[in-house]
């Protein structure tokens, strides 16, 4: 028997706000159409702890962490998985991306973005969001 899940409508991405980076794909992913609805939080944002409780748990300072509609977290490769999936361009390479081989190489790259985020932001100069906002 086939059990029936809800149907996910949107996701909060929870995302390094002190991160040029991180922002830089944030605004991407804002102008990209979806399928899913996207809403993007900063995690120095004071109301993280408050609907999220718990969130610590998993990690968000270290990698990407999304949080479904119905309370579904989503860390690393399958946070962006998840992103991917709700966009409409990208829907497909979401499927690809879920592949065991393919998911194997998805983590990698995944683990390797997040621990140089700040490293790629400074190498492209990409100014963290929330200190560009504050001046």
């Amino acid at each position: 028997m086939r059990v029936a899940t809800p149907e996910i409508k949107h996701l909060t991405v929870l995302y390094d706000g002190e991160c040029g980076l991180c922002g830089r794909l944030k605004e991407r992913l804002q102008d990209e159409p979806v399928w899913i609805e996207l809403e993007f939080l900063a995690l120095q944002n004071p109301a993280v702890p408050q609907r999220f409780p718990g969130i610590e748990a998993y990690e968000p300072t270290r990698h990407l962490v999304i949080v479904d509609d119905h309370q579904g977290v989503y860390c690393a490769e399958n946070a962006w998985i998840m992103i991917l999936y709700a966009t409409k361009a990208f829907r497909g390479l979401s499927f690809e991306l879920s592949a065991p081989g393919m998911k194997t190489l998805a983590k990698e790259a995944c683990e390797w973005v997040s621990g140089n985020r700040k490293n790629i932001s400074s190498w492209c100069g990409l100014k963290p969001q929330l200190k560009r906002n504050a001046g």
